[in-house]
Order: C-alpha cells, then sequence, then structure tokens
C-alpha cells in the first residue's frame, strides 16, 4: 500500500481519484443518497429530494434514472419535465403526488422503461408519449388517477390493459393505433390488441 509504483505511493494516487472524481460530485447540487441511489456522474440511480422550485421539477441533464418512490407524496410537486437522457423511472417515483398535473417528456426519448405504479394516484390530466418510447404500460401505471381524462400511447405499445389505468373512471380518450378509446372500453375487454 506504500510502497510506491512508478514513483507514485498507492495512497497518493487514491487521494487524487477522490480529488478528481468525489469531491466534484459533493459540491454539485444533486443530492448524494449512498443507499443505492446515486447520483448522475456515476450514471446509476439518482434520487431528487426536496428540490421542488415553485411547484416545477426539471430532471437535470446527467441523470440517467429516477429512483422508485423519488418524488413519493411531494404535494408541491405540480409539473415535471423529463429529458431524453432517462433511461428509467423507478416504481411509484411519483405516486401520490396528488397535484402532479402536467408530465413532460422530450419528445426526442427513444426509449425509456418505466416500473410499476410510477404515475399511480396524482393529478395528471393529460399526458402524451413521445412516439414508439415504450413497449409496454406496466401494472398500475395510472391506477386511480382521477384526473387523468386523455392520454396518448406510443404505437409502440402492443396491448392496452385494465391494470393500467385501473381507477380511471373519467379518462374519456385513451389515443391508441390511430383509434381512440375509453375506460370503459377497457372495463368491457380488459385488455386490447
Amino acid at each position: 500500500l506504500w510502497k510506491p509504483i512508478n514513483g507514485v505511493s498507492l495512497l497518493h494516487t487514491l487521494f487524487e481519484q477522490v480529488k478528481k472524481d468525489i469531491i466534484p460530485c459533493l459540491e454539485s447540487n444533486l443530492h448524494l443518497d449512498f443507499t443505492g441511489k446515486i447520483l448522475n456522474s456515476l450514471n446509476d440511480w439518482v434520487n431528487i429530494e426536496n428540490d421542488v422550485k415553485n411547484g416545477k421539477v426539471i430532471i437535470p441533464y446527467g441523470v440517467k434514472a429516477i429512483s422508485s418512490h423519488a418524488f413519493w407524496k411531494n404535494y408541491n410537486l405540480e409539473e415535471i419535465t423529463i429529458p431524453n437522457n432517462i433511461l428509467s423511472i423507478g416504481t411509484g417515483a411519483f405516486q401520490e403526488c396528488n397535484n402532479l398535473k402536467t408530465v413532460v417528456f422530450d419528445q426526442r426519448t427513444q426509449q425509456i422503461y418505466l416500473y410499476p405504479s410510477v404515475f399511480k394516484n396524482t393529478g395528471i390530466e393529460m399526458i402524451k408519449f413521445p412516439t414508439d418510447f415504450l413497449y409496454k404500460l406496466p401494472f398500475d401505471l395510472f391506477a386511480y388517477c382521477l384526473n387523468l381524462k386523455e392520454i396518448y400511447i406510443p404505437s409502440s405499445v402492443d396491448k392496452l390493459s385494465l391494470s393500467a389505468f385501473r381507477g380511471c373512471i373519467f379518462l374519456d380518450k385513451i389515443h391508441w393505433k390511430n383509434r381512440i378509446y375509453s375506460y370503459d372500453d377497457l372495463l368491457t375487454y380488459k385488455q386490447i390488441f
């Protein structure tokens, strides 16, 4: 450990690495959480707690994923912008954000993996996903979103399932594959292919 390699001690090398990689992370505005939710410079999970200003959150560029329950029960959150660099959104990330009305996805987003219950019991009124960025609507994705009235589903999604929209009794328009469906259609057929 203390013996120099190529004239430089391992301890000195370690110190330089910490100074170069870790210190800037600690000085950034991102929340650092050593429970498995790591910040963007490690291209891993990120948890942005209490980062709501005026009810709006713009996920910083460089963040690759939003962790499970990252904004859970954040009653101040009204609008969120999700950039095209996000690869996944964890289970219940926005669950119980009752005042969340607007979710804006960068329309250049290629593909994203959504875990179950991401938007469960939120105040979302309308949502439009980018073209061909989803292949599956996970269980309880929009469950009990009572304000949800209209949704645009990419044609890349292989089927519509009642489980994704459980309790969305006011959902009037589900735009999918050049047709418009309703919540009642899902109640009748359970799944639409």
